[in-house]
């Protein structure tokens, strides 16, 4: 038989353990619903890279771009030059993508 004093002591220790656990399911929980949310995210871009790019807010919009433009050239708040990443470079000297440079209206 334990006594009260270890009862207690005892208890207080499996409280804190239990808590622990409780934090790291929790801290898992989250990271979870960030991988959901990420893939979500790859999957939109997949699918529709246009929609994708103007639901998503600016930093990722930053780093959508980082993925085909290595830097930009603008003068009078309009680019004129852009210089694609090599793995863009790459797709275009194999003829497996076509950059138009008339995307807008006059």
């Amino acid at each position: 038989m334990i006594s009260d004093e270890d009862f207690t002591r005892i208890r207080a220790r499996i409280n804190e353990e239990l808590s622990q656990i409780q934090h790291q399911l929790d801290e898992l929980d989250s990271r979870r619903t960030l991988d959901v949310d990420v893939i979500r995210g790859v999957l939109r871009l997949t699918r529709d890279i246009h929609s994708a790019y103007k639901k998503a807010p600016y930093e990722l919009k930053r780093q959508l771009l980082g993925l085909f433009w290595e830097r930009f050239f603008v003068q009078d708040r309009r680019i004129i030059r852009a210089i694609p990443t090599k793995l863009v470079r790459i797709l275009l000297k194999e003829r497996q993508v076509i950059i138009r440079s008339n995307w807008l209206r006059r």
